[in-house]
């Protein structure tokens, strides 16, 4: 019975041990790619002034507008690249759009006296605003388990699109010492302004390969940005501001 236990025993010793279970690995082990597919909102309003000097029978008026976007939306796009484990170059895609209006004070001049101005104020709305910026950013990152934390900073380029007034229209009669505004038109103007921006992501893995996932992002962008209504006249404003991103991840 002895001899049984110890010849039992000794062909247990000689079967191959049975593998242990692996380990869970870190959120985009191994891989250099990470592809960023968010919705984005920018939740801050965006708002600016202008004070516009126009000529008009033979004499300066003015134009005082005030501009107010709403909230903006959009899409948020990034291939980041990881050179080591933890450091890596991220390049990102991002539009966002408003809708808005406004308000405006406006000084018109007399067409037969000097220094006796009609004073009109009115509103418009249906204003556009876009915004659509290229980052080129570094990116450091940090995976635990199906979590990874990455934050990253660098370069932002603008293409800014905007509605402003154009004119004020109104009409007028004898003895023209009152007006009546008409409309006030709005004129398309770009601007490509280059600022910088820095930001935040979390992103969870999900499944046992991790090969997608998804995150949550927060970027601060802002570049200052000049408008040149009419030759010696601007409108002077930041754009950019913060954005928050949600969506998809692809580990690759």
């Amino acid at each position: 019975m002895r001899a049984r236990a110890l010849l039992l025993l000794s062909a247990a010793a000689l079967l191959p041990a049975a593998p242990l279970r692996a380990q869970s690995e870190d959120v985009g082990a191994g891989k250099r790619f990470r592809l960023v597919l968010n919705g984005a909102f920018a939740p801050s309003p965006l708002s600016y002034d202008e004070a516009r000097k126009f000529t008009e029978f033979a004499e300066t008026g003015t134009l005082d507008a005030s501009y107010d976007d709403d909230a903006g939306k959009g899409v948020d796009l990034g291939v980041q690249f990881n050179f080591t484990k933890n450091l890596g170059v991220l390049a990102g895609l991002s539009k966002v759009s408003r809708t808005g209006g406004g308000t405006f004070q406006a000084a018109l001049p007399h067409p037969f006296f000097f220094n006796q101005f009609r004073r009109a104020e009115g509103s418009f709305d249906g204003y556009d605003y876009s915004e659509t910026a290229i980052h080129l950013d570094l990116a450091a990152s940090k995976a635990k388990g199906a979590l990874e934390f990455v934050g990253f900073a660098g370069v932002t380029l603008f293409d800014v699109k905007t509605d402003i007034v154009d004119t004020v229209q109104y009409s007028h009669s004898y003895p023209y010492d009152s007006v009546t505004i008409t409309g006030a038109p709005k004129r398309r103007e770009s601007l490509s302004p280059t600022g910088f921006n820095v930001g935040a992501r979390i992103d969870y893995g999900i499944g046992r390969s991790k090969h997608a996932g998804i995150g949550l992002q927060l970027r601060y962008s802002k570049a200052s940005a000049e408008i040149v209504p009419v030759p010696g006249s601007s409108i002077k404003f930041d754009v950019g501001g913060l954005q928050l991103g949600l969506g998809a991840r692809l580990f690759f």
